[in-house]
């Protein structure tokens, strides 16, 4: 055997060789390998711990403003270090995974070296964002992250920004005196027009609704109306003395309101620039003036610490709002026209009743002077801004706060709601702008279109739709992918308690408490009632081949119906109680259910009679099934505890929740994996428990809800746990050992029910908000949803790691 040229050894490593005659002994080269292979996998385990390590840090980052992009960063490092050892997968590292996507969700940092940031203004369809900056340059940005294009030209502060509402242009306005147009096209941002004739800083800008004129303003006693293409000479609205602080278009452009520094606001025909109205009243400059829906009425705010709301055809107040102990910065009405917001240098906003004038809340919790407060498009929130560089959430109805927003590092100048996304941008002294995401938590759609809370949530068997129902009385279809509405199943006259798929997809069951069970066809068109039950109808099920379906009702039936014509095969007496659960067998020929009087009862489908009765719990049986390979009977009940049963010998196995070990209260879940080696149950206590399915005995305690858990079930592969429950968070657990990988606080309300995608990749949550969620599960889910996040972030690194694929 001839000796192998060295450069066909390991480099550095220690190579045994062992010379007999001239040759390699082959016992030398095995104690070779076996060294170079030791080394290598201390290597392996080495770059584990280091992603391990990782991982922890992405999740301490997480928890700190502004360090989400630092955190996303560092949670993929973690997760695509190359490794052929289970650490790569570990719970640190998902944790780290999960908590940099919800925080990077929350908030996505515009981030720019351009000096301080004064004005934002956002697109129709809040996908982009532009913000003015102080080294006299406007970025044009993708709300998503990505710089879009850079507007150059001004040689002083941007003061104010404006886009049109087909998001084609756009106008800056700045301290040079200036005002310049610029068209957004596909490849950037190109210049239309220098606006030249102020003889001072330009205060404010506007673009009229069709987009065809520009506003602007100025500390030189005027407002210029201009052609957006520049052309011609502008229509100067000059007043006698004092800066204009604010100019804004009415709905119909036909007019524009200004307001200044001689306490007046007034308001100018844009079809020749006269004098239409002065609104004389304010004892201090007016900071803000705007009309309030058709232009009928004008909102301003002022120095002398009053709003006041006015009528534009007769010039007089209707009403004002008097309270603050500072000037009024911001004043707007909500879309309705019946609540009116203002904002102050006293650190409050407040919430006025339009037609009476009272304030009806006060939002205090700003620490210094506000800047900025907006309501939301449908006027149900109001976001405000302040010295104390946050931005605050809060209820447009009742004036909750909901949350704030914390990562800013100076005072925050500007906010605006991002039309049609849930979302925020604001813009401050820090140079950085920042969408901000309430209910953050990571999801890859949100499904909002019931109207009342839900019950019920289930995946088609391909993954392809989503089906939800509740209080609404309907059951609807939505795509899990993108949220979007596909169908909507109505005509139950009560709540809909359940709902569910057949096996190959093509039918649809509805059970509700209008006595009523449901057949549909998947697109949600109605085939038949099945009727029959004299109370609500608790539970369905289809048997695996999808031909006949049970249903459960509060009268304590069972009934067995033929899913091709809707025939009534059987009624199943059952006992004093109601049906709380049922469910098939594996093949079929066997039906479990559970019931309030206490008993898991055991059925022939063919012959319709009853098999076993299984007795023992203390109550309600509110869980009942069979394990996967049909041989045994899970149950679960209000008791707290869960049993098996032999489900041929009829006899009692194990009791899981008896002693210490158990559950405090009544159980809401007791599910089996695929395999039917775990047992997972869940409670009102706010736990849940894995189970040894084989000897009972508990393996891990998952904790961390603050609440009842209404749902939770096991991820296809087992060793992930999902809950949902009463404090709004789904969670994540690594099974075997409880410890906690995620957690995502989406819902406003609790959680009841949730549904694993048959791929096992995302999980859909459905709660008392009256939205579905739809969240990552897998690791490698989470892992596509942060590079999902980081895409259009400056980290080419990260982008490499991301372009390689899951690891």
């Amino acid at each position: 055997m001839a000796r192998p040229p060295a450069s066909s050894l390991p480099q550095g490593k220690t190579v045994l060789l062992l010379g007999l005659t001239g040759c390699v002994s082959l016992v030398g080269v095995i104690l070779a390998m076996r060294a170079w292979d030791v080394e290598r996998g201390a290597r392996r385990l080495s770059a584990d711990l280091s992603s391990v390590e990782r991982g922890g840090r992405a999740s301490r980052l997480a928890e700190q403003p502004g360090w989400e992009a630092e955190a996303l960063r560092s949670a993929i490092v973690a997760a695509k270090a190359p490794s052929r050892t289970s650490l790569a997968r570990s719970p640190t590292i998902f944790e780290g995974l999960s908590s940099a996507v919800v925080a990077a969700d929350r908030v996505r940092t515009l981030a720019s070296t351009a000096g301080a940031a004064a004005d934002v203004a956002v697109s129709a369809d809040g996908a982009r964002a532009l913000v003015g900056y102080a080294d006299g340059t406007a970025v044009l940005w993708s709300t998503g992250g990505a710089r879009v294009a850079e507007l150059r030209g001004h040689t002083a502060a941007v003061t104010a920004v404006a886009l049109s509402a087909d998001g084609r242009l756009a106008v800056t306005g700045s301290a040079d005196h200036t005002a310049r147009a610029w068209a957004i096209e596909a490849s950037g941002a190109r210049e239309i027009a220098v606006l030249r004739g102020h003889e001072d800083a330009v205060s404010a800008v506007a673009i009229s609704p069709d987009g065809t004129r520009v506003l602007t303003a100025g500390r030189d006693h005027s407002a210029r109306l201009w052609a957006s293409s520049g052309s011609g000479a502008p229509i100067v609205l000059q007043v006698p003395a004092g800066w204009i602080e604010c100019a804004s278009f009415s709905a119909d452009g036909t007019k524009v309101v200004t307001g200044g520094g001689d306490n007046l606001a007034r308001i100018w025909s844009t079809s020749d620039g006269a004098l239409v109205q002065t609104l004389t009243g304010h004892v201090g400059g007016v900071l803000d003036a705007r009309f309030v829906g058709d232009g009928s009425r004008v909102i301003t705010g002022s120095r002398d610490r009053s709003a006041r709301l006015w009528d534009a055809a007769t010039g007089a107040t209707i009403r004002a709002f008097e309270g603050h102990r500072g000037v009024v910065v911001r004043a707007s009405a909500n879309p309705a026209g019946e609540r009116v917001l203002t904002a102050s240098a006293d650190g409050t906003a407040a919430i006025w009743h339009a037609g009476t004038g009272a304030m009806l809340q006060t939002l205090t919790g700003h620490r210094g002077a506000l800047f900025d407060a907006r309501w939301s498009a449908d006027g149900s929130e109001v976001a405000t801004a302040g010295e104390d560089g946050t931005v605050r959430l809060w209820r447009g109805d009742g004036g909750r706060a909901v949350t704030t927003f914390r990562g800013h590092a100076g005072a925050v100048r500007a906010v605006r709601f991002l039309p049609g996304s849930g979302r925020l941008v604001s813009a401050g002294d820090d140079g950085a702008a920042r969408v901000w995401r309430d209910r953050a938590d990571g999801s890859l759609s949100v499904f909002a279109e019931h109207r009342e809370p839900l019950l019920d949530v289930a995946f088609s068997p391909d993954g392809r739709r989503l089906l939800s129902a509740g209080w609404d009385n309907e059951a609807r279809l939505s795509d899990p992918l993108t949220g979007r509405a596909a169908g909507t199943l109505e005509g139950h006259e009560d709540r809909i308690l359940m709902a569910r798929f057949s096996p190959d997809g093509q039918r649809i069951a509805t059970a509700s408490a209008d006595h009523d069970a449901r057949l549909w066809t998947a697109p949600g068109v109605f085939d038949r009632s099945l009727r029959g039950h004299g109370s609500w109808v608790r539970a369905v099920a289809f048997s695996r081949d999808g031909a006949t379906l049970a249903t459960a009702g509060n009268e304590g039936t069972t009934r067995l119906w033929r899913v091709a014509d809707g025939t009534a095969l059987s009624t199943l007496a059952e006992g004093a109680g109601e049906v709380l659960a049922v469910g098939f067998s594996p093949d079929g020929r066997r039906l479990v259910t559970g019931s309030g009087d206490r008993v898991v009862r055991v059925w022939d489908v063919a012959t319709h009679r009853l098999v076993h009765s299984f007795t023992g719990h203390r109550e309600a049986v509110t869980q009942a099934s069979f394990t996967p390979d049909g041989e045994r009977v899970l149950s679960g009940s209000a008791d707290g505890t869960a049993r098996l049963w032999d489900a041929r010998g009829g006899r009692a196995l194990a009791v899981m929740g008896s002693h210490d070990d158990g559950h405090r209260g009544a159980l809401t879940v007791a599910t089996c994996n695929e395999s039917g080696r775990f047992i997972l149950t869940a409670g009102v206590d706010g736990t849940a428990r894995v189970w040894n399915s084989n000897s009972a005995r508990r393996l891990a305690v998952l904790m961390g809800h603050t609440g009842a858990i209404h749902a939770a079930a096991f991820a296809p592969e087992g060793d992930v746990v999902v809950t949902g429950g009463e404090d709004g968070t789904v969670r994540l657990f690594h099974g075997p050992s409880g410890e906690l990988l995620a957690t995502a606080p989406g819902h406003e309300g609790a959680v009841r029910a949730l549904a694993v995608a048959p791929d096992g990749q995302t999980v859909a949550s459905a709660g008392d908000d009256a939205t579905v969620r739809v969240i990552p599960l897998s690791y490698a889910a989470w892992l596509r949803r942060a590079c999902s996040l980081s895409a259009g972030r400056d980290d080419a690194d990260t982008r490499a790691l991301c372009a390689g694929g899951d690891p």
